[in-house]
């Protein structure tokens, strides 16, 4: 690899940027679901206790 240039540079920190971004941001929409599903659970749990 020779010496890179400036536009080398910028695509190479754009092409970091987003491949840093892409997971967090799915994982953010996934455990933002994650969460809902989790909350819908524990309130199930907690109504077959008092039912129980």
């Amino acid at each position: 690899m020779g010496p890179l240039g400036f536009n080398e540079l910028i695509i190479l920190l754009l092409v970091l940027v987003f491949l840093i971004m892409v997971p967090v941001v799915v994982a953010y929409r996934l455990g933002k679901q994650k969460g809902r599903l989790m909350e819908m659970e524990r309130q199930r749990m907690e109504q077959s206790k008092w039912q129980a």
